[in-house]
Order: structure tokens, then C-alpha cells, then sequence
């Protein structure tokens, strides 16, 4: 957005603030802004660090705790939840989930209830290098299974999997900061939360290979390593379209898109022990065109 530089006397400029911005943090008339010079830019915050956003929620017995119930109100930017419960093993729930969520801490527990706090600060300036982390991690991830695949390495897969669990702290945390702050460009705030969401469900099918592989012992058959690394090169150039857009580049990845869908429907048209793996890598490509959509040209 542009804003128009204003004159008072000799030596004042001013501009004006967006009005959705001030309203939603609620800027009044003589409050103090911090304003940060950064290179050729400024940065203006409210007042008061972070908006406030406190929720309580009572969590009935184990049986009944989700983890969405803790990883909701974190990624919906809550800077205090308070739980409330009658049973302890509860807690050991809430207390794993948050150690899961990148800047939460629990700060408080007594036998009935916990809260849990926003203390994370210096990350939240940082978010295109953690969706940059993202983005590497979950090809690196596809690199990393292919080659274990290949080698029948079990081992090394069922590690693969804890990799799920880094890329979801990422995740939820970029995806806070989008609902907290929105996107320095806002236009792409929106889409760049719904990509997130993509990334992380395309790691769930990675996560869901891993355990197909192991709990089947299976040796996966060279055809279906080469759709594996197919998908890969797919992503990777996803990814490159993300940071630098070209029409021609779109087409040429719509092409490609186009031609291993079509050797995975034939694969998946006949038996084959292979067939969940790549049912999954199917979904994953689909999901890797869905990404080519949400890039802004």
C-alpha cells in the first residue's frame, strides 16, 4: 500500500495509518508506536507488543482431549490459555502438546487447571526463513525416504517419521504469525495460510509412506522410486515458482504435472504391492498443483 508523505513546517514528516491496522490493534489518539529502522525500511508496531488474546477451555476427561483443542487457539495467535480439567492425566496431555508449539510455555499448574503462555519474541520477525525451513525440510524429507526405500533401511524410516513432528512446530508457528501480524505483502497472507496447510498435509503422506513401508516390510519396486523422485522434482519446482515466478516455468510444471499423474493413475489401475504408497503420492501431487495455484504472479 501507498501512503502520502505529509509537510508540517520545516522539518516534520508524517504519513498516516492504515485505518484496519489501527483498529485492530486498537491505536488511539497520543499512543506511542515503536517504529524500527531496517535497512531502507521501517517497521511500526503497536504500543504494546502483541495484541492480548486470552481463551479458557475445560477439557473433561483424557478421552475427550484433542490436540486441536491446544493447537487451534496456538495457531489462531491466543497469547494465554488457561485449561481447566478434573484429572491429571489431562495435563500430561495439554504438557505434551506444548511442547510441540514453538513460544508457548506453561507457566502455571495447580491440581484443576494450567495456563499456558506466548514467550516467544524473536522468532516472530524471522517468518520467511522459517517457511524457507519448511520448504527444504519436506524435500529433503522426500530425498531421505526414497534413498532409505531403496536401501531397505527400516531403521532409518521409522526416524523419518519424527520429522513430521519439527515440521508441524514450524508449521503451526508460521501460520500464528500469519493470524497475528497477516503477510508483510497482506495480499498474500491468505494464500500463503492455505499453503502452509498444503506443506503440512503432504508431510502426513510422507509420515503415512514411512509406516506403509515398515509395517509391510516392503521392498519398493524401481518403478514406483521413480514416481517418488518425480514428486520430488515436482515440489522442488513448486518451490522455485514460490520465489521466482515465470509463466513459462508454470507451463512447463502443469506439463510435467500432467504426465506423472497420468503414469500413477496407470499404476494404481493394476494390482500391486506398492499401491498405498503410490495412492499416497498421487494425493501429494495433487497437492503440489494446488500449491502451483496459490502463487502470486
Amino acid at each position: 500500500m501507498r501512503r502520502k508523505v505529509i509537510q508540517i513546517a520545516e522539518s516534520t514528516q508524517l504519513i498516516s495509518l492504515p485505518r484496519q491496522w489501527a483498529q485492530r490493534y486498537n491505536i488511539k489518539k497520543g499512543d506511542e508506536l515503536e517504529v524500527e529502522e531496517e535497512g531502507s525500511g521501517l517497521t511500526v508496531r503497536p504500543p504494546h507488543g502483541e495484541q492480548e488474546k486470552k481463551v479458557e477451555i475445560t477439557i473433561a476427561s483424557p478421552d475427550k482431549f484433542l490436540k486441536r483443542m491446544i493447537g487451534s487457539p496456538y495457531a489462531q495467535g491466543v497469547t494465554e490459555l488457561q485449561v481447566n480439567y478434573h484429572d491429571r492425566r489431562v495435563f500430561d496431555k495439554v504438557a505434551a502438546e506444548v511442547l510441540l508449539l514453538i513460544g508457548w510455555e506453561i507457566v502455571s499448574q495447580n491440581a484443576t487447571s494450567c495456563t499456558i503462555k506466548s514467550v516467544a519474541t524473536t522468532l516472530e520477525n524471522d517468518l520467511d526463513n522459517i517457511i524457507r525451513r519448511i520448504f527444504l525440510s519436506t524435500s529433503l524429507m522426500m530425498q531421505d525416504i526414497v534413498a532409505a526405500a531403496r536401501a531397505g533401511d527400516y531403521a532409518q524410516l521409522a526416524a523419518l517419521k519424527i520429522r513430521e513432528e519439527t515440521n508441524n512446530k514450524l508449521t503451526y508457528f508460521s501460520m500464528r504469525l500469519l493470524t497475528k501480524r497477516g503477510y508483510a505483502d497482506r495480499n498474500k497472507t491468505n494464500s500463503l495460510y492455505y499453503t502452509l496447510i498444503l506443506v503440512e498435509q503432504m508431510v502426513d503422506n510422507l509420515r503415512d509412506i514411512c509406516e506403509f513401508i515398515i509395517s509391510g516390510k516392503l521392498e519398493i519396486e524401481p518403478a514406483t522410486l521413480a514416481l517418488f523422485e518425480e514428486t520430488i522434482a515436482l515440489f522442488d519446482g513448486v518451490q522455485a515458482l514460490f520465489y521466482k515466478f515465470s509463466t513459462d516455468a508454470l507451463f512447463q510444471h502443469d506439463k510435467k504435472f500432467k504426465e506423472v499423474a497420468k503414469r500413477m493413475q496407470a499404476g494404481l489401475s493394476k494390482p500391486s504391492k506398492d499401491a498405498l504408497v503410490i495412492s499416497n503420492l498421487y494425493d501429494t501431487i495433487k497437492m503440489i498443483s494446488h500449491l502451483s495455484r496459490e502463487i502470486h504472479y
